[in-house]
């Protein structure tokens, strides 16, 4: 299998890098989220493969109860498929009070919207990689395609020293990713930009997206 997860929190999407070939996948991946004493994450483990996504397990969580296990401890939680036993996911939860820090941390919301792949290139399978510090994301694959629209939000802290935020644009193929683009925005540019894309200093498209400073 070549599974990566995701979690669905009210509008946000997050979801982790692909890892290839394997049974026991191992992300190691951190994802800042808002949430509150009544929210409830969906949790889905996917296969990806040519033909897009089969759903290989999922849970519902209360972020209330895994913040009450003990700070910075794994849990693990049994995922189903259709009623039946579809393997674990180990998680650790633990709260990030951004606002008491608030000297050397901000949130920043940003909307991933819609790619232009370069014309006459042959069909893709694009997603966007987002690089925001030590934060990483990812959207979800859009098949078959060299005009890509996500509308996904993504909500990140990061220090207040951070000027830009890194953009990548990939191609999920068979054989594995296939870079695309890259562009970068800065942390202050408020609103909807186009990001031009370059690929080896030539151009490679344009990726849309919002920025909000919370």
């Amino acid at each position: 299998a070549n599974p990566f997860a995701q979690l669905r929190l009210g509008s946000g999407v997050y979801t982790t890098n692909t890892r290839h070939v394997t049974s026991d996948p191992e992300w190691n991946e951190t994802f800042f989220v808002p949430w509150d004493e009544d929210s409830y994450g969906d949790f889905t483990v996917w296969d990806r493969h040519g033909y897009g996504a089969e759903l290989l397990g999922e849970c519902q969580l209360s972020l209330l109860e895994l913040l009450q296990v003990d700070e910075g401890t794994e849990s693990t939680h049994h995922l189903h498929l259709d009623g039946a036993p579809a393997g674990q996911l180990v998680l650790c939860c633990e709260p990030e009070d951004v606002a008491a820090d608030s000297g050397e941390m901000e949130v920043i919301r940003i909307d991933v919207s819609a790619a232009k792949v370069l014309e006459g290139a042959a069909e893709r399978n694009p997603y966007v990689q987002i690089i925001a510090g030590q934060d990483m994301r990812r959207t979800e694959t859009i098949r078959g395609t060299l005009s890509p629209a996500w509308d996904e939000t993504f909500m990140v802290a990061v220090p207040k020293t951070l000027t830009h935020i890194e953009f990548m644009l990939w191609s999920d193929d068979d054989v594995g990713p296939l870079f695309l683009g890259a562009g970068r925005l800065a942390v202050g540019a408020v609103g909807r930009h186009p990001v031009p894309l370059k690929r080896m200093n030539h151009p490679g498209g344009e990726l849309t997206v919002r920025l909000l400073l919370l």
